[in-house]
């Protein structure tokens, strides 16, 4: 019974292990956004294919540097009486002319390989700071309408306090009353395209939907 114990112990330690070394399932500290651009470029699918395949082409490279191997070969013919006859035979593989196209084939596959990943690197890292910059501009026009809406809410408070009081007609409650209702709507479409902007950059980082997202920047930091 200890041993089943220490087992089922052992195996929940390898799999809270494996959770651990996940990246997916990493929680990104506060960041910036260049640290949210090597993230992605870290975690992108695409890209540690890409980069593989730069490894292959490497190896490519040096397997076509290699000279081939000689072999040597031996035979024995008996023939009538004591005489016989050995052949011994050496085989040396022509490789005059090819090992140089061999190579300068692995050199050129290596560089167009090479240049593809930078080119997808930069790619993505454009596309990170550029949703970087829309989910800043989002969280800005929500935080513009979240004071909005605090001032219209307390200017129909002190409306409907002088309605109260008699000191002016409901009609001008009832129309900062619309406008408040105006600045709500527009603070929950605010919020809704700051969710979306979020969820997409987390998408581009490789980060899950529910982590959470935090950027030292402001607006105008990469304006």
């Amino acid at each position: 019974m200890k041993g089943v114990v220490c087992l089922a112990l052992a195996m929940i330690g390898v799999a809270a292990g494996a959770r651990a070394q996940d990246p997916s399932r990493a929680e990104p500290a506060d960041g910036t956004i260049e640290q949210l651009v090597a993230t992605a470029l870290e975690r992108s699918p695409e890209l540690r294919a890409a980069r593989a395949s730069v490894t292959a082409a490497t190896g490519q490279l040096t397997q076509a540097g290699l000279r081939p191997n000689p072999t040597l070969s031996a035979s024995q013919m008996f023939m009538t009486g004591e005489q016989h006859l050995a052949l011994f035979e050496v085989e040396w593989p022509l490789d005059l002319f090819r090992r140089p196209a061999r190579v300068a084939t692995a050199q050129r596959t290596i560089e167009s390989t090479t240049l593809s990943v930078q080119d997808r690197e930069r790619l993505l890292a454009a596309m990170v700071r550029q949703q970087a910059g829309r989910l800043l501009a989002a969280r800005r026009s929500v935080d513009i309408m979240t004071e909005g809406l605090t001032a219209a809410s307390r200017t129909r408070e002190l409306l409907d306090a002088r309605v109260t009081e008699g000191e002016i007609p409901k009609l001008d409650a009832n129309i900062a009353g619309v406008e408040a209702g105006r600045i709500e709507a527009d603070l929950a479409i605010a919020q809704a395209d700051a969710e979306a902007a979020a969820i997409e950059l987390k998408a581009l980082v490789g980060l899950p939907a529910n982590a959470p997202l935090v950027l030292r920047e402001s607006l105008e930091d990469i304006v």
